[in-house]
Protein backbone atom coordinates (compact mmCIF):
# COMPACT_ATOMS: atom_id res chain seq x y z
CA UNK A 1 0.00 0.00 0.00
CA UNK A 2 0.82 3.41 -0.85
CA UNK A 3 -0.08 6.64 1.22
CA UNK A 4 0.50 9.56 -0.37
CA UNK A 5 -0.03 13.36 -0.68
CA UNK A 6 1.18 16.58 -0.40
CA UNK A 7 2.69 17.79 3.21
CA UNK A 8 -0.14 19.26 5.72
CA UNK A 9 -2.49 16.28 4.21
CA UNK A 10 -2.15 14.18 7.84
CA UNK A 11 -0.15 11.28 6.82
CA UNK A 12 2.04 11.48 9.95
CA UNK A 13 -1.21 11.77 11.92
CA UNK A 14 -2.51 8.74 10.41
CA UNK A 15 0.52 6.64 11.43
CA UNK A 16 0.24 7.91 14.78
CA UNK A 17 -3.42 6.92 15.00
CA UNK A 18 -2.42 3.23 13.97
CA UNK A 19 0.52 3.31 16.54
CA UNK A 20 -2.03 3.63 18.64
CA UNK A 21 -4.74 1.60 17.92
CA UNK A 22 -2.00 -1.37 17.09
CA UNK A 23 -1.14 -0.66 20.92
CA UNK A 24 -4.24 -0.51 22.47
CA UNK A 25 -5.02 -4.20 21.12
CA UNK A 26 -1.66 -5.06 22.32
CA UNK A 27 -0.44 -5.85 18.93
CA UNK A 28 2.16 -2.95 19.06
CA UNK A 29 4.92 -6.13 18.23
CA UNK A 30 3.10 -6.39 14.79
CA UNK A 31 4.21 -3.63 13.54
CA UNK A 32 7.68 -2.13 12.85
CA UNK A 33 8.57 1.48 11.98
CA UNK A 34 11.17 2.12 9.23
CA UNK A 35 12.53 5.61 7.36
CA UNK A 36 15.60 6.15 5.07
CA UNK A 37 16.74 8.74 7.49
CA UNK A 38 17.32 9.48 11.20
CA UNK A 39 15.36 12.45 10.96
CA UNK A 40 12.61 11.16 9.28
CA UNK A 41 12.75 7.69 11.98
CA UNK A 42 12.55 10.46 14.75
CA UNK A 43 9.66 11.75 13.67
CA UNK A 44 7.41 8.64 13.41
CA UNK A 45 9.51 7.30 16.68
CA UNK A 46 11.09 4.25 14.57
CA UNK A 47 14.58 3.47 13.25
CA UNK A 48 16.29 3.97 9.83
CA UNK A 49 15.86 1.03 7.46
CA UNK A 50 19.70 0.31 7.80
CA UNK A 51 18.63 -0.59 11.35
CA UNK A 52 16.41 -2.10 11.42
CA UNK A 53 17.43 -4.31 9.15
CA UNK A 54 21.19 -4.96 9.52
CA UNK A 55 21.80 -3.41 6.33
CA UNK A 56 24.96 -1.33 6.47
CA UNK A 57 26.16 1.04 4.11
CA UNK A 58 29.66 1.07 2.47
CA UNK A 59 31.46 3.53 1.04
CA UNK A 60 33.40 2.90 -2.26
CA UNK A 61 34.94 6.85 -2.08
CA UNK A 62 37.57 5.92 0.34
CA UNK A 63 38.65 9.53 0.11
CA UNK A 64 36.65 10.53 2.83
CA UNK A 65 34.75 14.02 2.98
CA UNK A 66 37.46 15.98 3.88
CA UNK A 67 39.24 14.99 0.84
CA UNK A 68 36.67 15.97 -1.77
CA UNK A 69 35.78 19.19 -3.63
CA UNK A 70 32.58 21.19 -2.65
CA UNK A 71 29.79 19.96 -4.44
CA UNK A 72 31.21 16.15 -5.13
CA UNK A 73 28.92 13.75 -3.88
CA UNK A 74 29.62 10.45 -2.02
CA UNK A 75 29.44 6.97 -4.23
CA UNK A 76 27.83 4.55 -1.82
CA UNK A 77 26.81 1.19 -2.25
CA UNK A 78 24.43 -0.80 0.02
CA UNK A 79 25.64 -4.43 1.69
CA UNK A 80 23.25 -6.23 3.87
CA UNK A 81 24.92 -7.30 7.15
CA UNK A 82 24.38 -11.16 8.45
CA UNK A 83 26.95 -11.61 11.14
CA UNK A 84 23.81 -11.74 13.59
CA UNK A 85 21.51 -13.93 11.23
CA UNK A 86 18.78 -15.52 14.55
CA UNK A 87 19.09 -11.89 16.33
CA UNK A 88 17.64 -10.06 12.73
CA UNK A 89 15.13 -13.24 13.03
CA UNK A 90 14.14 -13.37 16.27
CA UNK A 91 13.56 -9.61 16.07
CA UNK A 92 11.22 -9.82 13.04
CA UNK A 93 9.74 -13.25 14.02
CA UNK A 94 6.28 -11.70 15.32
CA UNK A 95 5.95 -8.55 13.06
CA UNK A 96 3.49 -9.05 9.95
CA UNK A 97 3.35 -4.80 8.78
CA UNK A 98 6.50 -2.45 8.02
CA UNK A 99 5.73 0.91 7.56
CA UNK A 100 8.64 2.74 5.87
CA UNK A 101 7.90 6.58 5.98
CA UNK A 102 9.54 9.69 3.50
CA UNK A 103 9.46 6.88 0.46
CA UNK A 104 10.53 9.59 -2.20
CA UNK A 105 14.04 8.70 -0.29
CA UNK A 106 14.03 5.58 -0.91
CA UNK A 107 15.44 4.31 -3.88
CA UNK A 108 15.00 0.94 -5.67
CA UNK A 109 18.47 -0.30 -4.86
CA UNK A 110 17.58 -0.17 -1.10
CA UNK A 111 14.13 -1.56 -1.69
CA UNK A 112 15.61 -4.25 -3.39
CA UNK A 113 17.43 -4.95 -0.24
CA UNK A 114 14.64 -4.58 2.06
CA UNK A 115 12.55 -6.95 -0.19
CA UNK A 116 15.83 -9.38 0.05
CA UNK A 117 16.21 -9.43 3.67
CA UNK A 118 12.46 -9.59 4.77
CA UNK A 119 12.45 -12.52 2.40
CA UNK A 120 15.39 -14.14 4.31
CA UNK A 121 14.26 -13.22 7.63
CA UNK A 122 11.19 -14.14 7.79
CA UNK A 123 12.25 -17.62 5.69
CA UNK A 124 10.39 -17.15 2.72
CA UNK A 125 12.47 -16.59 0.27
CA UNK A 126 9.65 -16.99 -2.55
CA UNK A 127 7.34 -14.37 -1.37
CA UNK A 128 8.03 -10.62 -1.65
CA UNK A 129 9.40 -8.91 1.12
CA UNK A 130 9.18 -12.04 2.77
CA UNK A 131 4.98 -12.15 3.05
CA UNK A 132 5.11 -8.84 4.99
CA UNK A 133 2.65 -6.37 4.42
CA UNK A 134 4.47 -3.66 3.57
CA UNK A 135 2.74 0.32 3.80
CA UNK A 136 4.62 3.06 2.13
CA UNK A 137 4.05 6.80 2.84
CA UNK A 138 5.27 10.11 1.44
CA UNK A 139 5.40 12.41 -1.81
CA UNK A 140 7.06 11.28 -4.66
CA UNK A 141 7.34 14.80 -5.42
CA UNK A 142 9.60 15.53 -2.65
CA UNK A 143 13.41 14.88 -2.74
CA UNK A 144 14.60 12.19 -4.22
CA UNK A 145 17.34 9.36 -3.18
CA UNK A 146 20.84 10.29 -3.16
CA UNK A 147 23.25 8.22 -4.89
CA UNK A 148 20.14 5.96 -6.19
CA UNK A 149 17.75 5.26 -8.34
CA UNK A 150 13.75 7.11 -7.31
CA UNK A 151 11.44 4.26 -7.40
CA UNK A 152 8.65 6.01 -10.18
CA UNK A 153 11.80 6.27 -12.47
CA UNK A 154 11.28 3.77 -15.26
CA UNK A 155 13.93 1.08 -16.02
CA UNK A 156 15.66 1.08 -19.69
CA UNK A 157 15.94 -1.21 -22.08
CA UNK A 158 19.65 -3.25 -21.71
CA UNK A 159 19.58 -5.12 -25.25
CA UNK A 160 23.11 -4.12 -26.09
CA UNK A 161 24.85 -4.74 -23.02
CA UNK A 162 25.78 -8.18 -22.90
CA UNK A 163 26.89 -8.27 -18.61
CA UNK A 164 25.34 -5.80 -15.98
CA UNK A 165 26.55 -4.51 -12.68
CA UNK A 166 25.04 -5.55 -9.52
CA UNK A 167 23.89 -2.00 -9.04
CA UNK A 168 21.80 -2.91 -12.27
CA UNK A 169 20.67 -5.92 -10.58
CA UNK A 170 19.38 -3.87 -7.68
CA UNK A 171 18.48 -1.29 -9.23
CA UNK A 172 15.26 -3.87 -11.81
CA UNK A 173 14.78 -6.00 -8.75
CA UNK A 174 13.77 -2.99 -7.09
CA UNK A 175 12.30 -1.74 -9.54
CA UNK A 176 10.13 -4.61 -9.43
CA UNK A 177 9.29 -5.19 -5.79
CA UNK A 178 7.76 -1.44 -5.95
CA UNK A 179 5.38 -2.63 -8.94
CA UNK A 180 3.90 -4.92 -6.50
CA UNK A 181 2.31 -2.18 -4.75
CA UNK A 182 -1.47 -2.37 -5.46
CA UNK A 183 -3.08 -0.09 -3.59
CA UNK A 184 -2.99 3.88 -3.33
CA UNK A 185 -4.62 6.60 -1.20
CA UNK A 186 -4.61 9.89 -1.81
CA UNK A 187 -4.22 12.79 0.88
CA UNK A 188 -5.25 16.06 -0.72
CA UNK A 189 -7.05 18.13 1.88
CA UNK A 190 -5.00 20.47 3.32
CA UNK A 191 -4.62 21.10 6.93
CA UNK A 192 -1.34 22.66 7.60
CA UNK A 193 -2.24 25.78 5.53
CA UNK A 194 -6.06 25.64 6.27
CA UNK A 195 -6.22 29.26 7.21
CA UNK A 196 -4.57 30.33 4.30
CA UNK A 197 -6.19 28.54 1.43
CA UNK A 198 -4.75 30.98 -1.34
CA UNK A 199 -0.92 29.95 -0.24
CA UNK A 200 -2.10 26.24 0.15
CA UNK A 201 -3.16 26.36 -3.56
CA UNK A 202 -0.11 28.36 -4.93
CA UNK A 203 1.91 25.73 -2.94
CA UNK A 204 -0.06 22.94 -4.56
CA UNK A 205 0.62 24.46 -8.05
CA UNK A 206 4.50 24.78 -7.16
CA UNK A 207 4.28 21.05 -6.42
CA UNK A 208 3.57 19.82 -9.29
CA UNK A 209 5.96 22.67 -10.90
CA UNK A 210 2.02 24.51 -12.45
CA UNK A 211 2.95 27.93 -10.97
CA UNK A 212 1.20 30.99 -12.28
CA UNK A 213 2.15 34.62 -12.19
CA UNK A 214 0.01 35.44 -9.14
CA UNK A 215 1.87 32.89 -7.93
CA UNK A 216 4.76 34.11 -8.01
CA UNK A 217 4.14 37.34 -6.65
CA UNK A 218 2.50 36.06 -4.30
CA UNK A 219 5.63 34.21 -3.07
CA UNK A 220 7.76 37.42 -3.80
CA UNK A 221 5.26 38.82 -1.42
CA UNK A 222 6.40 36.56 1.58
CA UNK A 223 10.30 37.06 1.08
CA UNK A 224 11.74 37.22 4.60
CA UNK A 225 13.06 41.08 5.41
CA UNK A 226 17.08 41.42 4.35
CA UNK A 227 19.22 43.96 3.26
CA UNK A 228 18.32 42.52 -0.10
CA UNK A 229 14.93 42.68 0.37
CA UNK A 230 14.49 45.91 2.50
CA UNK A 231 10.40 45.62 2.37
CA UNK A 232 10.16 42.35 2.75
CA UNK A 233 8.36 40.41 5.92
CA UNK A 234 9.93 41.45 9.62
CA UNK A 235 9.88 37.94 11.35
CA UNK A 236 10.44 39.83 14.47
CA UNK A 237 6.83 40.88 14.08
CA UNK A 238 5.01 39.08 16.78
CA UNK A 239 2.39 38.34 14.17
CA UNK A 240 4.74 35.74 12.85
CA UNK A 241 6.38 34.46 15.76
CA UNK A 242 5.15 31.60 15.39
CA UNK A 243 5.60 31.52 10.55
CA UNK A 244 7.61 28.94 9.32
CA UNK A 245 10.34 30.28 6.94
CA UNK A 246 11.34 28.04 4.28
CA UNK A 247 15.75 28.61 3.60
CA UNK A 248 17.54 26.92 0.95
CA UNK A 249 20.25 25.08 2.77
CA UNK A 250 20.15 23.15 5.72
CA UNK A 251 23.18 25.17 7.22
CA UNK A 252 20.87 27.91 7.86
CA UNK A 253 17.58 25.92 8.57
CA UNK A 254 19.63 24.70 11.36
CA UNK A 255 21.26 28.62 12.43
CA UNK A 256 18.07 29.51 12.66
CA UNK A 257 16.75 27.00 14.69
CA UNK A 258 19.61 27.07 17.32
CA UNK A 259 18.97 30.87 17.41
CA UNK A 260 15.04 30.64 17.58
CA UNK A 261 15.48 27.78 20.35
CA UNK A 262 17.90 30.14 22.79
CA UNK A 263 16.04 33.06 22.59
CA UNK A 264 12.90 31.23 23.48
CA UNK A 265 14.72 29.80 26.26
CA UNK A 266 16.13 33.30 27.29
CA UNK A 267 12.61 34.42 27.49
CA UNK A 268 11.32 31.51 29.79
CA UNK A 269 14.39 32.10 32.08
CA UNK A 270 12.95 35.91 32.47
CA UNK A 271 9.65 34.86 32.91
CA UNK A 272 10.95 32.40 35.87
CA UNK A 273 12.95 35.25 37.28
CA UNK A 274 9.61 37.11 37.34
CA UNK A 275 7.62 34.50 39.21
CA UNK A 276 10.23 33.86 41.64
CA UNK A 277 10.13 37.61 42.32
CA UNK A 278 6.57 37.55 42.34
CA UNK A 279 6.23 34.63 44.82
CA UNK A 280 9.16 35.93 47.17
CA UNK A 281 6.86 39.21 47.57
CA UNK A 282 3.69 37.85 48.27
CA UNK A 283 5.55 35.61 50.78
CA UNK A 284 7.12 38.83 52.04
CA UNK A 285 4.22 41.55 51.64
CA UNK A 286 6.96 43.49 49.77
CA UNK A 287 5.12 45.28 46.76
CA UNK A 288 6.73 44.31 43.71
Amino acid sequence: MLMTGPGGTGKTHVVRAVKEVMAHHNAAHQLRFLAPTGSAAALIDGMTIHKGLGIRIEKANKSGKGNRTIGEGEDLSVIMSVKNKSKLREEWKNVDVLFIDEVSLLSAQLLCEVDYTLRYTKEKPQDWFGGVTLIFSGDLCQYPPVGGTALWMPIASNKETRTISDKEIHKRLGRMAWKTVDTVIDFWEQYRMKDDPEYAEAVQRLRTRTCTLDDVDLFNSRVVRSLDHPDGVDMGNAHYADAAAIVDTNRLREDLNSRKAVTNSEVKNRMSIVNAAQISALLTGVNY
